[in-house]
């Protein structure tokens, strides 16, 4: 044991000897030589070895033709590629979000990150792990997401990604001149990369997971479901996002757009032309001073991405069943943070409900939250024909003990986000993979732990916001600090530290072997693997232990989309079917059945019922007529037993 370890020692000594004379370390690849170089990571004052490669290009330059088209697969490199250093980030990045490198539409580029033992030791391989990054599809860089930590004290590669976000990466005409889904496409196209030269850098092709956060996860359950994927990798980590956690649908603002950059086009061909000649910083220009940005994410293009959201919420089962399959086959670890709805607040508050969040702290009036964000959001989950949910939905986040409350109607408000958008969401998708392919691992998570180094802001916000847990994940690396703003050293607590080491040990032995309790050893409970029937899944929290073994996450709240919501789902589709069906008053719900089928209400390409709304009204009305009906026939029933009655005694008589 005492060799061993003074064996170790020794190694990483003359590893870090290595790396303080700054050598560069080469890679030979299918596409070419690539000259990467060897740091040192730090975590907790403990030093290890990685070798990094930044800035490959994975794609040709999207520009020109090549704006608003799939991406082409980079040529090979006719001379050795510096890739220790920087480059470009994707073209629109907030102020707020920190310090970004330069940034242009010509972003297609990965870094990758790799234990330095293998300077020593050319021979080892790795599990991979390929982080997509969050922003709404709109913004953010691999460069905000440094895996330098994860890979040298986790012991895999980390490969962080580009891709085209916003309008450069989903603009969309929704037809085929321009079907959207470039970032998409993109992504995929890095893992082909991945699959074809990882192995040069120690990486194993046949153990590749993807991993990312709020966009990023709905990014990686969109390939999740994609057969075309098969092969590419073969786990996932579902944060804070799912394919369930987004309505696709194209964007209404497209025309507006165009006319601001000069193109006044009504043929999708024209427009797309006229806008791929339109300078990149015009976009930016038109992007920003017109808040375009959110109408630009992923869409139905029948290819990526077939089904609509309301269309998920009812059967993922349903699917195609190559997509199924694929969904099926992978190992899954997912979850929520306990407020994730808080991030929505920002993004909806100003411009959906035009109201200042400075003003007013995000309060909301009752009139508002019945009329407009239940509304709005139900249809955006469920169709336009969902507008029967309305009702419930307002009924079940009310406090009907003080229904005028605006404080409380605002805590609501929060929850509905969260449950609708994230907790329904995951719990759902965890339910179907595990009833699917039971010996797939399935694994849930909760991450409720409040960092030291964060107040919580605002003081009503009750739990984990979005995204919290990430510089956790990450290590709080020093090379994050270049881009996002991260707490002092001297303000990370023990506590702080602590879980995100087991964190790092739990994501990576996932990775390894699709169970996050081995090999490493992790403190806490052990992490049960997620069924419907036990619910088992693992609370992140403060406390010792910070990782908690709890059991059905289905709280209240949550029981609500089990238990009620699919009847009254089945009410609609009923209602709606009827009605295309209709063979009398008793079934005319007032539907406009042009477009009906014979099995289920079909959906057009914005993810919208070709049906107008059935209301709680039309089907009290048919149960009251069918109850009449009823009642007059027990009624003349009764009438001819007396009848018959009396005539026997008469006879007798």
């Amino acid at each position: 044991m005492i060799q061993t370890t003074v064996t170790s020692t020794v190694l990483i000594i003359i590893l870090l000897i290595a790396i303080a004379t700054g050598k560069l370390h080469n890679v030979s690849t299918k596409i070419g030589e690539i000259i990467g170089f060897s740091d040192i990571a730090y975590f907790n004052g403990t030093q290890r070895p990685v070798l990094i490669y930044l800035n490959i290009p994975y794609a040709e330059v999207p520009t020109g033709e090549r704006r608003f088209q799939n991406p082409v697969p980079k040529s090979p490199f006719s001379s050795p590629y510096n890739a220790t250093f920087s480059r470009m980030a994707y073209l629109y990045s907030p102020s707020s979000a920190g310090k970004n490198p330069e940034s242009s539409e010509n972003c297609l580029f990965l870094n990758i990150f790799v234990p330095g033992d293998r300077i020593i030791n050319s021979s080892a391989t790795y599990p991979v792990m390929i982080w997509i990054h969050g922003g709404y599809s709109v913004w953010g860089s691999a460069y905000m997401y440094p895996g330098d930590v994860i890979s040298a004290f986790g012991e895999v590669v980390v490969v962080t990604i580009n891709y085209r976000q916003g309008f450069f990466g989903f603009f969309s005409t929704g037809d085929k001149v321009a079907s959207g889904n470039y970032g998409l496409w993109d992504q995929r196209l890095t893992f082909e990369w991945v699959h074809d030269n990882i192995a040069d850098f120690g990486g194993n092709p046949n153990a590749v997971t993807l991993f990312g956060e709020s966009a990023g996860a709905v990014s990686v359950s969109y390939h999740s479901l994609y057969p075309g994927n098969k092969g590419l990798f073969h786990r996932i980590i579902l944060q804070s996002g799912t394919v369930l956690s987004h309505s696709p649908e194209v964007g209404s603002s497209i025309g507006n757009i165009g006319s601001y950059l000069g193109c006044n086009h009504t043929r999708s061909d024209d427009l797309v032309k006229c806008l791929r000649s339109v300078p990149e910083k015009d976009i930016l220009q038109a992007i920003k001073s017109n808040d375009f940005r959110t109408i630009f994410q992923p869409v139905v293009d029948g290819d990526m991405v077939t089904t609509t959201t309301p269309d998920l919420r009812r059967s993922i089962e349903d699917l195609n069943p190559d997509m199924v399959e694929h969904f099926a086959s992978l190992d899954l670890l997912t979850g929520y943070n306990s407020n994730d709805g808080g991030i929505y607040m920002n993004s909806f508050w100003e411009p959906v409900m035009d109201i200042d969040s400075n003003e007013n702290n995000y309060l909301v009036t009752r009139a508002d939250f019945e009329d407009v964000i239940v509304p709005q959001n139900v249809i955006l989950a469920f169709g336009s024909n969902s507008s029967l949910l309305k009702e419930e939905f307002i009924y079940h986040y009310t406090d009907w003990t003080d229904p005028g409350d605006d404080f409380k109607r605002r805590k609501n408000v929060n929850d509905f986000k969260s449950d609708l958008w994230l907790r329904y969401p995951t719990l759902y998708l965890s339910n179907i993979h595990s009833n699917i392919n039971p010996k797939a691992g399935t694994y849930v998570y909760e991450f409720k732990y409040q960092p030291s180094y964060i107040a919580i802001s605002p003081s009503w916000l009750d739990g984990t916001n979005n995204g919290i847990e990430l510089p956790l994940l990450f290590g709080f690396s020093s090379r994050m600090k270049q881009f996002v703003p991260l707490p002092e050293p001297q303000m990370i607590s023990p506590e702080d530290t602590s879980l995100s080491k087991t964190m790092i040990d739990m994501w990576t032995n996932f990775a390894k072997t699709g169970n996050p309790n081995t090999p490493r050893h992790i403190s806490g409970d052990v992490w049960k693997a997620y069924t419907p029937k036990a619910g088992d899944y693992l609370q992140f929290a403060a406390g010792n232990p910070q990782a908690v073994a709890k059991q059905s996450p289905t709280n209240q709240r949550i029981a609500f989309y089990f238990e009620i919501l699919p009847k009254a789902l089945d009410v609609i589709d009923v209602a709606t079917q009827k009605d295309c069906n209709n063979t009398g008053p008793l079934f005319d719900f007032g539907l406009d059945c042009s477009s009906c089928k014979s099995t289920a209400p079909e959906y057009n390409r914005s993810g919208k019922f070709n049906t107008d709304i059935v209301t709680l009204e039309n089907i009290l009305i048919c149960l009251i007529v069918l109850s009449a009906v009823l009642l007059i026939c027990v009624l003349l029933s009764c009438v001819y037993i007396c009848f018959r009655l009396q005539r026997e005694d008469f006879e007798a008589f």
